[in-house]
């Protein structure tokens, strides 16, 4: 991706040709101050002005490499050994968007003519030069339109990056991530030194994702709304924007010293009954070559800020429902160990160490989000078993087992019902299969289990094995891990339970 300066900031260079060394002589003399004295911009030209088209070609391509702009090409036509119109043939291959102008006298025109047609030259004037200033202000207007398009290319560039950012930002499912895009897009496209993101808590700002900016003064950093530069862009919802520093001597004692240019944007999202809700602020800090934030910057800034805020607030939306999931899930967690006297945490014990597991084992968000649910309610089917059985101080009978086995396919049918866990029926179903396939309700057996369902099979026995029972005590962990190492690859995944052990080992 391209920054705005790299866009905007180059060198620009004006290339004339003319065999004829006294003409050539008395263009250069003329043409850089005529052109500076009627110049709407403040750009410094370099002018080329050479007496070999070979020479001129070689030079052009040069300018290209070094990634730099040829602006204008000013061409005679009568030349030894090259044509002014196949000189531009060469020159348009090299350098397409620069303005192009064919010299020739009054027997040339037919060839100038031609040329236009042909999209070759962009115009075309004759010789000798009889009114300096004529000649300067057609040359101006090739200048200014060379700019103008180059304007309009810069824009649908932003434009483009833009629309790739909204859309990646929306493609993102990760809060942390969302907000380390927003900043890291937008320090690259604004080319700035320093920037931070900062949202409220508890009517603080505080800085949720930076570039440029110490760990330690990110940690410490908390604006009361209203005080200070940002606490006062949320609170009013209006931007700060200092191109100049120096030209703010009010503003001087309430930034830093290093400051130069700054803009601070406050993050709004629009309502429809209501006003605007502020949820934070941008802040951009001195672009990286020192030149001053441009109000094209602003803009952009602006955008930025308001593409962000959409995606900020639905991502907060989005971890306030997976909150309100996870808070149902739980109570109905805790209406399972009720009926079981010995199995109290047992579902927040499986929690843990099942999402410890996903993520050691490098699975997505999606399905780290899905095996932590699985395990708080795997043993959501055992509503539908009698409570006499779930107690039953001694060993279960063939019949009473038989009841125990039905409660992996009672707790998938109940959570394939529910929108938002219905991806983890299967988990809770296959939960007590066997890696060997001696397990139920299907039998089946290694890769074909779900991964949370294998991740769980361990897990919940671990935890059956070091609590207490109506029937035993609790065995020690070192006897416990020793049993499922013994029983890796019969009745568990071999993988899982080496994670398993490294992260008890670990802790």
């Amino acid at each position: 991706m391209s920054s705005l300066s790299e866009l905007t900031e180059k060198e620009f260079h004006i290339v004339c040709v003319d065999d004829e060394k006294d003409f050539l002589r008395s263009v250069e003399f003329f043409l850089p101050e005529k052109l500076h004295s009627c110049c709407h911009d403040s750009i410094d030209y370099n002018y080329s002005f050479l007496s070999d088209p070979d020479e001129a070609i070689h030079f052009i391509q040069e300018v290209k490499d070094a990634r730099e702009e040829v602006v204008l090409i000013i061409s005679d036509q009568k030349m030894p050994g090259m044509k002014g119109t196949d000189f531009l043939v060469k020159a348009r291959d090299i350098s397409p968007d620069s303005k192009r102008v064919l010299l020739t006298g009054y027997a040339g025109l037919e060839s100038a003519i031609t040329a236009i047609n042909e999209n070759l030259l962009d115009k075309y004037l004759t010789k000798p030069v009889d009114d300096q200033n004529d000649f300067v202000i057609s040359l101006r207007q090739l200048i200014d339109s060379y700019h103008l398009e180059g304007k309009v290319n810069t824009q649908a560039h932003v434009i483009h990056e833009l629309y790739n950012f909204a859309n990646e930002l929306n493609a993102i499912e990760d809060f942390d991530k969302t907000l380390n895009y927003i900043v890291s897009f937008a320090a690259n496209l604004l080319d700035c030194a320093r920037i931070s993101l900062m949202l409220l808590e508890e009517n603080y700002l505080r800085i949720k994702a930076s570039v440029g900016i110490p760990p330690e003064v990110v940690g410490k950093t908390s604006i009361p709304v209203g005080e200070y530069i940002s606490g006062k862009v949320f609170a009013n919802k209006q931007a700060v924007f200092i191109s100049n520093i120096e030209e703010a001597p009010w503003l001087r004692k309430s930034v830093e010293t290093d400051y130069k240019s700054f803009i601070s944007v406050p993050m709004l999202i629009g309502g429809i009954i209501a006003q605007d809700q502020t949820i934070g602020v941008i802040n951009v800090t001195n672009k990286n070559d020192n030149k001053p934030f441009t109000q094209n910057d602003f803009d952009t800034l602006n955008f930025i800020a308001n593409t962000a805020s959409i995606a900020i607030k639905n991502q907060l939306n989005r971890l306030n429902l997976k909150k309100t999931h996870l808070d149902t899930i739980r109570v109905l967690a805790q209406a399972i160990e009720a009926k079981d006297d010995f199995t109290g945490k047992h579902c927040e014990r499986i929690e843990k160490y099942a999402m410890k597991i996903a993520v050691k084992a490098g699975l997505s968000l999606h399905e780290i989000e899905n095996i932590r649910y699985a395990a708080i309610l795997h043993d959501v089917g055992k509503i539908g078993i009698h409570e006499d059985i779930l107690k039953k101080p001694g060993k279960l009978d063939p019949l009473e087992y038989e009841e125990i086995k039905k409660h992996p396919a009672i707790g998938s049918d109940i959570v394939k019902g529910v929108t938002f866990l219905s991806d983890i029926s299967p988990i809770i179903h296959h939960h007590q299969e066997r890696y060997d396939g001696k397990g139920y309700p299907s039998g089946i057996a290694g890769e074909e289990i779900p991964l949370g369902s294998r991740i769980i099979a361990v897990l919940d026995t671990f935890d059956a094995m070091t609590s207490d029972r109506h029937y035993r005590k609790a065995l020690k962990v070192e006897d416990a891990i020793a049993e499922l190492k013994r029983c890796a690859g019969t009745q568990f995944d071999p993988m899982i339970v080496e994670l398993f052990i490294k992260i008890i080992e670990e802790e």
